[in-house]
């Protein structure tokens, strides 16, 4: 429900309630009118719980954005995120090939980030397939 819409049902609920209690003594008529006003709200808070659920829309939220891993944000970030690629790398290495292997020191690092895209990826083939080969 948008905006007054929701409003009306409230009103209404508040007119029927008014009728029960002014109807008291025909106790029929009372009843239909406090009935009347508990559906009235029961339909205002029907109307709230759906607009909360599904937005002001009125219909459910569209996907949301797919889940990157890390090893695919390092390697968008260019330059920056190699040594994050690297890392990636050596833990890699650890759990499946070598656990005791130490981490890429920092000058190799710096090296890495100064070279070119052919070069990186070159570097990160030869890793991958050392981790290969040392895992089976």
């Amino acid at each position: 429900m948008r905006g007054p819409a929701g409003w009306v049902w409230l009103a209404l609920a508040a007119v029927l309630a008014g009728v029960a209690v002014y109807a008291g003594p025909n106790q029929t008529a009372a009843i239909g009118f406090a009935a009347g006003a508990f559906a009235a709200v029961a339909l205002y808070l029907a109307g709230l719980a759906h607009r909360d659920s599904w937005g002001t829309r009125g219909h459910p939220p569209g996907p949301t954005a797919e889940p990157r891993s890390p090893f695919r944000v390092s390697l968008a970030a260019g330059r920056s995120g190699r040594s994050e690629v690297v890392v990636l790398l050596d833990e890699l290495d650890r759990r499946y090939a070598h656990p005791l292997r130490p981490t890429t020191p920092a000058e190799e690092l710096a090296r890495l980030r100064g070279e070119t895209r052919a070069q990186f990826r070159a570097y990160v083939s030869s890793r991958l397939d050392e981790i290969e080969g040392g895992s089976t």
